[in-house]
């Protein structure tokens, strides 16, 4: 099993319950830190980055878009992906143009594993990329 820190962004414990179940199927060995407000999704980020961000879209106590918005400020290499069950196709562009890396609904989980691979993948590639070009600019010195 590949192990997999989350925040989960998440207003209703149940439905983190049947996230995390999802990820647990698909061969991750998750531990999943639920929050539902600005400020515990502050104070998790700055305990310990997480390796993806799960967010619900629609929260009566926080929105997604400005979830969205505070990772990319304090954790812009963190991919982030939406799971919603009301995010609408509107929703979901302007989502991705934020910087959003994937969405999935909540009623078709199964795509949930493998936009949390590719996203995953995609983080460690634009990494690696970072790597080199430093590396390259400090051999140029």
């Amino acid at each position: 099993m590949q192990s997999l820190d989350v925040v989960l962004i998440e207003d209703e414990a149940v439905d983190a319950e049947i996230v995390a179940q999802a990820l647990h199927r698909a061969g991750f060995a998750c531990t999943c830190r639920r929050v539902d407000t600005e400020e515990h999704l502050r104070q998790e980020l700055g305990q310990r980055l997480p390796d993806v961000i799960l967010s619900d879209f629609s929260m009566p106590r926080f929105n997604g878009i400005d979830a969205l918005h505070l990772a990319h400020q304090l954790c812009p290499d963190v991919p982030f992906i939406f799971v919603s069950g009301t995010i609408g196709e509107h929703n979901a562009i302007k989502a991705l143009k934020g910087g959003a890396t994937d969405y999935v609904l909540k009623h078709d989980l199964g795509r949930l594993a493998p936009a949390v691979r590719r996203s995953l993948e995609d983080a460690k590639a634009l990494a690696e990329q970072r790597r080199m070009q430093a590396a390259l600019r400090h051999s140029e010195l």
